[in-house]
């Protein structure tokens, strides 16, 4: 669930379930919040991406539609990073990039059969390092997007980088060191 604090009364009330919200949604596993402007983005275990208004209620829920190659890869949002043009989100089914103005999604997958392909659909991290290269984590090692080619570069145990190529967090220390 989703609970919010009013210091005001020193309360906390869960929030899609009491109060002004109650019921606007069936009870959800939440993963992952990200608030953006007057909008909080909620990753779920197994309801999708919601984009709620907790001002007004209003929510758009996005899900996995076999049919719809534009739709979210996979029901577990588990991860979520906004960069300057898109929404981010990790899944078990791959990393999806939502463009927010049109609603689409692009579907990031593993294809062993590509060098340039993310390492594993499994993803366990998203990151944007200070010099703004976007890193994400898998169950296979660490892959940088590159915008201009909409392809990875993977680092893993076998260039003897990583000790273990399930990389599950990434952190950048003051000197730009990971």
């Amino acid at each position: 669930g989703l609970s919010r604090f009013t210091p005001e009364t020193d309360r906390f009330e869960t929030f899609l379930t009491e109060g002004q919200c109650a019921g606007v949604t069936k009870s959800i596993d939440i993963r992952a919040i990200l608030s953006e402007g007057n909008y909080l983005w909620l990753g779920t275990a197994g309801a999708g991406l919601y984009q709620l208004n907790p001002v007004t209620c209003g929510f758009k829920q996005y899900q996995f539609d076999q049919f719809n190659t534009h739709s979210i890869s996979n029901n577990h949002a588990r991860l979520l990073l906004r960069d300057k043009s898109y929404l981010w989100i990790g899944t078990r089914n791959g990393l999806n990039r939502l463009d927010p103005i049109k609603g689409t999604f692009k579907r990031f997958h593993a294809n062993p059969l590509s060098k340039k392909s993310i390492s594993h659909d499994l993803i366990r991290a998203l990151f944007i390092d200070r010099r703004g290269n976007f890193w994400v984590g898998t169950g296979a090692g660490l892959s940088r997007y590159d915008a201009d080619t909409e392809s990875f570069d993977t680092i893993n145990v076998v260039q003897g980088l990583l000790s273990d190529s399930d990389v599950r967090s990434v952190f950048e220390d003051d000197q730009g060191i990971f």
